[in-house]
């Protein structure tokens, strides 16, 4: 599901990101705090603001997501005064994005993973969103929604691994505050 993550705190480079990251478009803003190693957290310990859209594909590039990124660029070039607001290729209007958080699930054995949602489903705490089989078909492991929330990120690679991230789910922690520009 299409969301943009943005770095967690108060100083001046989290206030910028925080902005662009609203200004964007997307439904859902996840605030987060980037790995050692990650682009986003070189970039903070710069004083440099960063965002990272996510628009799905599932690891290929689709022309919905050339699409929404094309509009993403716009948005931004907008924010940053480098396009006029009247730009012609932009979308409908930005509404203040949800403030998510997510819950992890992960694979406990190795085999063929058979999901039982769909990306962007809503599932409360205990569903069954897949099974885990091995080759001989003997089911491994049943997982289930460890909390209610949407299905954010959705595995479709049939194989896994133990530790294999299978599914992200989404859950609202509250409404993006959006200065407008007038």
């Amino acid at each position: 599901v299409p969301y943009v993550e943005t770095p967690i705190g108060k100083n001046a480079a989290c206030r910028k990101s925080y902005a662009a990251a609203c200004a964007l478009g997307f439904q859902y803003l996840h605030l987060y705090e980037w790995p050692a190693g990650v682009l986003g957290g070189a970039a903070m310990r710069y004083g440099i603001a960063p965002i990272e859209p996510e628009v799905g594909g599932m690891g290929t590039v689709t022309r919905k997501g050339q699409s929404i990124y094309r509009e993403t660029v716009y948005r931004l070039l907008v924010h940053l005064k480098m396009l006029g607001i009247a730009d012609t290729r932009l979308q409908g209007t930005v509404r203040s994005p949800r403030i998510i958080d997510h819950s992890d699930i992960f694979a406990s054995n190795a085999g063929l993973f058979r999901s039982h949602i769909n990306l962007g489903q809503s599932v409360g705490k205990g569903d069954v969103i897949g099974t885990i089989h091995a080759l001989s078909g003997q089911c491994l492991e049943e997982l289930k929604s460890p909390a209610a929330g949407l299905v954010g990120i959705l595995r479709t690679f049939g194989s896994v691994q133990p530790g294999d991230r299978l599914v992200q789910l989404f859950r609202e922690v509250g409404k993006a505050r959006v200065k407008r520009h007038s």
